[in-house]
């Protein structure tokens, strides 16, 4: 139950911006690239620097870099009052479900001293699962998605261009036909996940996509391997890797409601990132983008029944700051983006 959207999303939105020309006055802000062999780099550091208001300090950042090794490491704080029990996700083979995500975004971008504030419509996906397999004994099981439509919401609201809607429009809509499938644990923890990009999708559109392939992973919330109960709270420590980038996220969850058949469980979340170079298309020859600074916060809740794979209500809020410098034939630009990201979801 991680909030789909951090960096990843924001980076795929600026690429769609630029593509559309939203701003025929402002600056060219190209996108980051990888960094090429030979060329100094920023030291990578061990782990990201993102700290828990439960687990903090040295035992914090002792987890960020057990956690490097690519698996999320979580830690039961509360087993919370009784009855408990175990938590875990029993979808049946053969079963299909449907839902709706809708993400609204404000940005505010600050190039060099110019300040440009972005008005972005609202970005609406729906999608199909089917449950292809269970094992038996594990409770492992896998599913297919599909991308059924994408788009941007009606009535964008004011200051936001029309022709940006039109564009952005165009472009999302050659992400239908979009299809995935994954391998989730009992528990919740994604194991695998591969998603097919549609043949004719532009690179703006694959770096979306990329986006949302990293945020399909981290939707199911991960269940302790303690029973528990109501009150319980427990924090997932983990690093993920986004347009090239490491980042750092450390959230805690707390068990709202819980009875026979569904859970609602909140979520607060940080984010932070050190210093390195990161990587998206769009970046001319001989350039490249330095992450500086990265910083989000945020919260929500969702619902979930052990019969679906996708959140029957979902709502999450984050707020994101980030400074990068960008290197364009021998000359460099400074570029802050402030984002307010807002994710709601509901599945049938």
């Amino acid at each position: 139950m991680k909030i789909f959207g951090s960096f990843g999303a924001c980076m795929a939105a600026a690429v769609l911006l630029v593509g559309a020309g939203c701003k025929k006055d402002a600056p060219a802000i190209p996108g980051p690239k990888t960094v090429e062999v030979g060329k100094e780099s920023p030291k990578e550091a061990e782990a990201p620097v993102a700290e828990d208001p439960v687990v903090s300090g040295d035992k914090a950042h002792a987890l960020l870099a057990d956690a490097v090794a690519g698996k999320p490491i979580l830690v039961l704080i509360d087993a919370g009052t009784e009855p408990r029990t175990q938590l875990r996700f029993a979808p049946e083979a053969g079963s299909s479900e449907t839902a709706t995500m809708a993400m609204g975004m404000d940005m505010e971008m600050k190039v060099q001293d110019q300040t440009i504030p972005i008005k972005m419509p609202q970005f609406i996906m729906k999608m199909g699962v089917d449950i292809t397999s269970v094992d038996k004994e594990s409770g492992d099981f896998s599913y297919k998605l599909d991308l059924t439509d994408a788009t941007v919401g009606e009535g964008a609201g004011p200051g936001v261009d029309a022709t940006v809607v039109e564009t952005m429009r165009d472009m999302l809509q050659k992400m239908k036909g979009m299809s995935g499938t994954a391998t989730v644990t009992a528990r919740g923890n994604v194991q695998s996940a591969n998603f097919t990009v549609p043949p004719n999708a532009p690179a703006e559109i694959r770096q979306v996509i990329d986006s949302f392939q990293q945020s399909m992973q981290q939707i199911s919330v991960p269940f302790p391997e303690e029973a528990v109960g109501v009150g319980a709270i427990w924090q997932v420590t983990s690093v993920v890797e986004q347009s090239g980038m490491k980042l750092g996220m450390v959230s805690v969850f707390e068990l709202k409601t819980k009875d026979g058949e569904s859970v609602t469980v909140s979520h607060q979340i940080k984010q932070s990132a050190d210093a390195q170079y990161v990587e998206a298309p769009g970046m001319p020859a001989g350039s490249r983008a330095k992450l500086k600074m990265l910083k989000g916060e945020g919260s929500g809740e969702g619902t979930f029944k052990f019969t679906k794979v996708l959140p029957q209500t979902f709502t999450s809020r984050l707020a994101l700051a980030l400074d990068m410098e960008v290197e364009v034939g021998g000359q460099t630009q400074s570029i802050s983006m402030k984002t307010d990201l807002d994710l709601k979801m509901s599945g049938e």
